[in-house]
């Protein structure tokens, strides 16, 4: 026996109802407190994302990641060309340091 939570629609009083229903034997109308019918509804995404938990306003808190790049400066009127060139050559340089550091 497994359980799903279900949201209600009362037609009557619009109320949102929300209960836990068998998988096995899911009701599409259940009788609301004001004795109107509820119908089964779409129910909205419940996820554990806290807004602004993961970055505040003006930077990030934790460091970037050591091949990220700052991308500020495209923001600022940089050439996307030229930036994908400076891009290309930060990534070099630490491929370069890699395989000297490997030898």
């Amino acid at each position: 026996m497994s359980w799903i939570a279900l949201e209600y629609l009362c037609g009557t009083c619009h109320e949102r109802i929300e209960r836990f229903e068998d998988r096995a034997a899911i009701p599409t109308e259940i009788e609301c407190s004001c004795g109107g019918h509820a119908e089964r509804a779409i129910s909205a995404v419940k996820g554990k994302v806290v807004w602004g938990s993961a970055a505040s306003r003006g930077g990030r808190e934790d460091p970037p990641h050591p091949g990220m790049m700052d991308t500020r400066p495209l923001a600022d009127g940089m050439k996307r060309s030229e930036w994908k060139k400076k891009r290309r050559e930060v990534h070099g340089n630490a491929r370069y340091k890699q395989i000297r550091g490997n030898l």
